[in-house]
């Protein structure tokens, strides 16, 4: 356990194939992927403790969503690795208790980068945008939502739709969050949106305050330090 310090960013190496476990572009699927460089194969590592026991969760530094291991449409005896949201405070399946007695998999230790990096260029689907700006603590009302369509997967388009929603004439002044479900934490919005259309929850917080200067963003291409 000591492996997955809570906040951290990690990869996760297969030691058979060297490949790393990746969030698919689809915002659902897990796949081996020997990009390691990529935002994709980092994962943020959630300590949470339930009556006593200590869990691990990790969500994607890409997409903000929990590794979960379904039962469904699995053979018997396993499980099918995916994507999901945490909503439910009893939700067991992004829930791991000995994550670090898999024999079969290398932990690297991603460290920090100095600060957020550019976003990527737009490219060429419409979906639902649920949204609430931040107080400069990181304080807002989760069941309050503003919500506009998005077209598109650029997230450098969806920070210009937000700013000009909230009547901000530089979209530059606000950093924009993805929340993993209703349970789970905030992920830093530096990547493009799944292709998968789902609706998203996103968090704004105004650059410069202090809760946007205590995000966290992992560097992705340095190189790994295993643990």
């Amino acid at each position: 356990m000591e492996q997955f310090p809570d906040g951290a960013h990690v990869r996760l190496q297969s030691r058979i194939e060297g490949a790393y476990v990746y969030a698919n572009e689809d915002g659902y699927g897990v796949s081996m992927s020997r990009h390691g460089a990529s935002l994709n194969a980092v994962w943020a590592v959630h300590r949470l403790v339930r009556r006593g026991t200590s869990y691990i969760l990790l969500h994607g530094a890409a997409y903000g969503r929990y590794l979960s291991i379904m039962r469904e449409d699995a053979p018997r005896g396993h499980g099918r690795v995916v994507q999901r949201l945490f909503d439910d405070p009893r939700q067991r399946d992004v829930r791991y208790r000995h994550p670090d007695e898999a024999i079969s998999w290398m932990v690297e230790a991603i460290p920090p980068r100095a600060g957020p990096p550019e976003l990527p260029p737009a490219v060429p689907s419409r979906r639902s945008i649920q949204y609430r700006r931040a107080t400069d603590q990181e304080g807002f009302n989760p069941l309050v939502w503003s919500k506009l369509w998005f077209d598109g997967q650029s997230v450098s388009n969806l920070r210009r739709d937000i700013a000009n929603a909230l009547g901000e004439h530089d979209e530059l002044n606000i950093t924009l969050c993805v929340r993993g479900g209703s349970q789970g934490r905030l992920t830093p919005l530096v990547t493009d949106l799944p292709d998968d259309e789902q609706t998203m929850e996103i968090v704004v917080f105004t650059t410069g305050s202090q809760a946007a200067a205590e995000l966290v963003y992992p560097d992705a291409a340095a190189q790994p330090q295993q643990t």
